[in-house]
C-alpha cells in the first residue's frame, strides 16, 4: 500500500479555512455598507477591525504555545511559569471556550517562552540555526538531493 502525502489535505484544509474567515469578515463589511447612519457605519467598521485584531491576537498566541510545547522540555521553565505542561494542554485543547482571564495566563505564557527561547539562545550559542547550518555543510561537502532525477548539491 503507497503512503499517503497528507501535507496536500492539510494545505487544503488551511486554504478553505482562511478562504471562510475572508467570507465572514466580507458579511461582516457588506452589514456596514448597509447601515445608512454614518456614525453606525464607523462604529461597525471600528468593531469589524477590532475583532479581526483580536482573532489574529489569538491565533498567534496559539501558534506559539503550540510550537514552544514542541521545541521547550525543560521542568525548570515550566516550575518559573508556575504551571505544567498538561494545564498548559488543556488550555490549548479548550482555546475556543476560554474567558478573557485563561486568553491573558496564554498570553503571558507566550512572552515567558519568547524570552526563555532568546535566553537560551544567547547561552547555547552552538544550538543556533546558523551554527547548526555551518555545522552540517562542513560534514556533508559532496552530499547531494535528487529533485525529480536532478542530483543538486546541498550548499
Amino acid at each position: 500500500m503507497a503512503k499517503t502525502n497528507f501535507s496536500k489535505v492539510e494545505d487544503s484544509l488551511k486554504a478553505g479555512l482562511d478562504r471562510m474567515n475572508v467570507d465572514q469578515i466580507g458579511k461582516l463589511a457588506d452589514v456596514a455598507q448597509r447601515v445608512a447612519r454614518p456614525e453606525l457605519k464607523s462604529l461597525m467598521e471600528k468593531a469589524t477591525k477590532a475583532a479581526m485584531k483580536l482573532a489574529l491576537e489569538k491565533k498567534a498566541i496559539l501558534h506559539v504555545v503550540k510550537q514552544g510545547l514542541k521545541e521547550i522540555d525543560l521542568s525548570n521553565f515550566y516550575q518559573s511559569i508556575d504551571c505544567s505542561k498538561e494545564q498548559i494542554n488543556d488550555l490549548l485543547e479548550r482555546s475556543k471556550e476560554l474567558n478573557n482571564e485563561e486568553w491573558e495566563k496564554l498570553k503571558s505564557i507566550k512572552i515567558q517562552m519568547l524570552a526563555h527561547k532568546e535566553q537560551y539562545i544567547q547561552s547555547h550559542p552552538e544550538k543556533g540555526n546558523d551554527q547548526l547550518i555551518k555545522q552540517q555543510r562542513k560534514e556533508h561537502l559532496n552530499k547531494r538531493f535528487n529533485v525529480k532525477k536532478k542530483w543538486l548539491p546541498l550548499s
